[in-house]
């Protein structure tokens, strides 16, 4: 299969509004203006601003360089991209996906267990 690559956001900061333009007319039916291009770049070159507006729960990077300045805004891991082949990728995301929101679920429980405990004592 083979599918389109989009650039990353530290070649995305490199562009110019042009370029942005022209590779939207490229890949995409419709692009979304002068406009919009100044904003992904903006955006692109103030990646820890741009990743904390989304408010992640998880955060996965394929460059290690990343970890550390994005985990002060929520849990990183870091992928071994040229490491690995699309089906190791696949299934080390879907083991840090499960492992994440197997904790998360564990945690909630205990949560719930203990308040309910408290409420129970308090009547």
């Amino acid at each position: 299969m083979v599918g389109i690559v989009f650039p990353l956001p530290k070649e995305i900061s490199r562009l110019n509004i042009e370029q942005v333009l022209d590779g939207w007319k490229q890949f995409v039916k419709r692009h979304a203006g002068v406009k919009r291009a100044e904003l992904l770049i903006s955006l692109a070159r103030s990646k820890e601003e741009s990743v904390m507006m989304l408010n992640p729960d998880l955060i996965l990077v394929i460059g290690e360089d990343y970890v550390e300045k994005l985990s002060k805004i929520a849990p990183t891991v870091f992928i071994p991209y040229g490491d690995m082949t699309q089906d190791e990728r696949i299934t080390f995301i879907g083991e840090v996906l499960l492992n994440y929101y197997t904790d998360i679920y564990s945690a909630t429980a205990q949560i719930n267990y203990v308040t309910e405990a408290l409420l129970r004592a308090s009547e």
